[in-house]
């Protein structure tokens, strides 16, 4: 896990969509995590987001989870800030982030 690179590609790839779209003032932002090596504890892992206050689905047909924000101002330090909490969360039970995006304006 590279957090430092993985930071570096969310903030060019946030301002790109900025550059190219604009982005609303606020969102709800969803981040998709998928199972690293065979062997990831989905249920577990639905459970600990849910209790650090996320919604989370497994969508079981694709062996990913997708964890929610609520609504709140749409800014790359405060996507970083959750992304980087739920990549190190997902790390303990073998999940590894495979993406983000958001809705919201």
């Amino acid at each position: 896990m590279d957090l430092s690179a993985q930071k570096t590609e969310t903030e060019a790839i946030f301002e790109q969509i900025r550059a190219d779209h604009g982005l609303p003032a606020s969102a709800v932002v969803s981040f998709q995590f998928v199972d690293d090596e065979g062997a990831a504890d989905f249920e577990a892992f639905i459970d600990a987001v849910e209790a650090a206050g996320y919604a989370a689905d497994w969508i079981e047909d694709e062996d990913c989870v997708e964890v929610t924000t609520g609504d709140e101002p749409l800014t790359v330090e405060g996507l970083w800030t959750h992304e980087e909490r739920l990549t190190v969360l997902a790390d303990g039970f073998g999940l590894e982030p495979d993406g983000w995006g958001f809705f919201g304006g």
